[in-house]
């Protein structure tokens, strides 16, 4: 016979770490498929075929668990450099990826919507909303420094800072669109009319900034005092 490879072993806290994954995978699956209020903890054991008392070891309470998802579910990979254009790129094809990169890597996905039937089910919770607006408010930070690094010739100031905040929320509209269904082509339009955004404003930046290097005149050349 020959020789069986000796099994391994899983630690404890390995199991521990599986165990509580299975518990928020299945939350997700629930609030998915039925709805946030049928993600209870019974129901969540049940389908994740642990015990309550498992459940409630990882998440004491259903606040826990909801903020463990919301930190799960909200994650952007904005770190992620691989997803994103380099600035090098032409500019409508690296507006068009850029906002490609988002969409598909953080709107489209179905975790988007669940993530918004927690943040709706959590409306009478200060505590849970507090700690979604901080997060949100952080993510966005980031985007808004990422987009600055990606789009040098967007500028700066309050124009360019609108432009990212109004494409987020054009993102995320369409995200929860996606609730009463998918519409491929509507969807692909809308993205590229996004993409265009973007192009269109680096390009009335582009004109100004030269205006303004054209009117800034070099100061004039003092004259030597005269001989006396």
């Amino acid at each position: 016979m020959p020789d069986q490879l000796p099994r391994t072993r899983r630690t404890q806290a390995s199991r521990s770490t599986e165990t509580r994954q299975r518990v928020m995978d299945t939350a997700v699956a629930l609030i998915s498929e039925r709805s946030f209020q049928a993600a209870t903890v019974f129901e969540i054991a049940k389908r994740a075929g642990v015990t309550t008392g498992a459940v409630q070891h990882h998440f004491p309470s259903k606040a826990d668990l909801i903020l463990s998802l919301i930190d799960h579910l909200g994650t952007l990979p904005i770190e992620s450099g691989g997803i994103w254009p380099a600035p090098t790129v032409p500019l409508a094809e690296r507006a068009e990826a850029f906002v490609q990169a988002l969409w598909l890597r953080s709107y489209e996905p179905a975790r988007f919507l669940v993530a918004w039937s927690v943040y709706f089910g959590c409306a009478g919770e200060p505590a849970v909303l507090q700690h979604v607006g901080q997060r949100r408010d952080a993510m966005t930070a980031r985007l808004h420094t990422r987009f600055a690094e990606m789009f040098p010739e967007a500028g700066g100031g309050e124009g360019c800072q609108t432009l990212v905040d109004t494409l987020l929320s054009c993102l995320r509209g369409l995200g929860v669109g996606r609730t009463f269904g998918a519409d491929a082509q509507a969807e692909a339009r809308q993205l590229r009319f996004i993409a265009g955004m973007v192009v269109q404003h680096c390009a009335s930046v582009a004109p100004a900034a030269a205006g303004q290097a054209r009117t800034v005149k070099p100061p004039a050349r003092r004259r030597p005092p005269a001989a006396r």
